[in-house]
């Protein structure tokens, strides 16, 4: 079994001081296991790069933009949501792939979003809708666990997260509308697209707050 998002994060800022720090246990699991040694390796990149980043104030309201974006606007769904897709894909591959160098699923995409999703879902491993609605629950915990954000924060981040959680609310109305009327395949790539999205920002709020308190 691999070592949870939340398991490395703290590993990965323990052996910031201390490359032989953290919990013995863990580690020994992560010297170990490919994957979550790769895993752990992407986590520093990320931190590293976000620490190159300049530092810009956030626009006043921007979320609650976002959060009204869709109720304003009278186009189908499937189109704003498509864009929003496209977009946040491209936020994911700096996210999640590029920083390590490692093939993810999303810098290989050169299809429909449509695609996109079904491969991610095949390359996750998850069987049901159910194991991705645990795990969406799981890291909307993790979300709102973490700190406020910053009143002085970087560009990139602040683009990034901007992006990021303005998918997560095309996504979030969606699944939302009662008159929605998605297949059960559709459904399953909505929730795997919702779970990459709160998995990239999970990542990327984590660091910025371990860099505030530093």
């Amino acid at each position: 079994m691999h070592a949870s998002i939340e398991q490395l994060l703290d590993l990965r800022d323990a052996q910031s001081q201390d490359a032989r720090a953290g919990d013995p246990e863990l580690r020994a699991h992560v010297d170990s296991c490919g994957a979550c040694r790769a895993e752990l390796s992407r986590l520093v990149n990320l931190r590293e790069t976000m620490r190159s980043l300049a530092e810009i104030e956030p626009p006043a309201g921007r979320w609650q933009d976002i959060v009204q974006a869709p109720a304003k606007s009278g186009i189908s769904w499937r189109q704003p949501l498509v864009w929003g897709m496209a977009a946040s894909l491209l936020v994911m591959v700096w996210v999640a792939g590029n920083l390590s160098g490692r093939d993810s699923i999303e810098s290989r995409v050169a299809g429909p979003v449509g695609d996109a999703a079904r491969a991610a879902v095949a390359a996750n491993g998850y069987d049901d809708v159910d194991a991705l609605i645990d795990r969406s629950r799981r890291l909307g915990m993790l979300l709102q666990s973490l700190p406020g954000r910053p009143e002085v924060v970087r560009a990139g981040t602040d683009n990034t997260i901007a992006s990021l959680e303005n998918s997560l609310a095309l996504v979030n109305y969606t699944l939302n509308q009662p008159d929605t009327e998605l297949t059960s395949g559709e459904a399953k790539e909505l929730w795997q697209y919702k779970v990459n999205l709160m998995d990239s920002l999970v990542n990327v709020r984590y660091t910025e707050a371990s860099f505030a308190s530093l």
